[in-house]
């Protein structure tokens, strides 16, 4: 639900920070290949484990039934996913 011009914005942005790579398709010049860089992985993977770990500590505060209770409405939200486009 982005325009091609912001995609492409945030792809530039990207690459100037070394993130990521675009590669001109060698079987199709109209598209491009986006790779992310070692830079970019270890952001990725930085990320992800501070998301699990704030996320473990908030299921941990909710306690076991509330915890269960937002597990299962997640699941549920994600069920229902396509009523937001």
């Amino acid at each position: 639900m982005l325009t091609t011009a912001r995609v492409a914005a945030m792809l530039k942005s990207l690459e100037g920070q070394g993130m990521i790579t675009r590669t001109p398709d060698p079987s199709d010049s109209r598209q491009v290949i986006v790779c992310l860089t070692e830079k970019g992985i270890s952001l990725v993977e930085e990320r992800r484990t501070g998301m699990i770990h704030a996320v473990a500590k908030m299921l941990e505060a909710l306690g076991e039934e509330d915890a269960k209770a937002y597990v299962r409405i997640q699941a549920r939200l994600i069920e229902l996913g396509d009523i937001w486009r």
